[in-house]
């Protein structure tokens, strides 16, 4: 076992890389229900659309954010939660409004 800094910079990055699989595995499941949502939107055209595209919920997405914001215990920084997960909200919008599945 390589004990030195070099041997340890490099544990912790495979021990990253581990993490960033799972967070690309997470977010892949995460856009699948995003998708099904999309679906039963789309079936419902209701308030969930608009010009047959599905739209933004600020309330919910606020809701999320100040969900996980709360919960975070660091080192994440609560600041930086918003901006992560506006990128996922828009990633997974343009997915339902394509409706691709995977």
């Amino acid at each position: 076992m390589d004990t030195s800094p070099g041997g340890a910079i490099d544990a912790l990055r495979s021990e990253i890389d581990g993490i960033d699989d799972q967070l690309l595995a997470l977010l892949n499941r995460r856009a699948a229900l995003a998708c099904q949502i999309g679906i039963l939107k789309a079936a419902i055209r209701t308030e969930y659309q608009d010009g047959g595209q599905c739209k933004r919920d600020p309330a919910r997405e606020g809701v999320i954010i100040a969900r996980l914001k709360k919960a975070n215990e660091g080192p994440f920084p609560s600041n930086a939660i918003a901006p992560v997960f506006n990128q996922i909200f828009t990633a997974c919008l343009s997915l339902q409004n394509t409706q691709q599945q995977f």
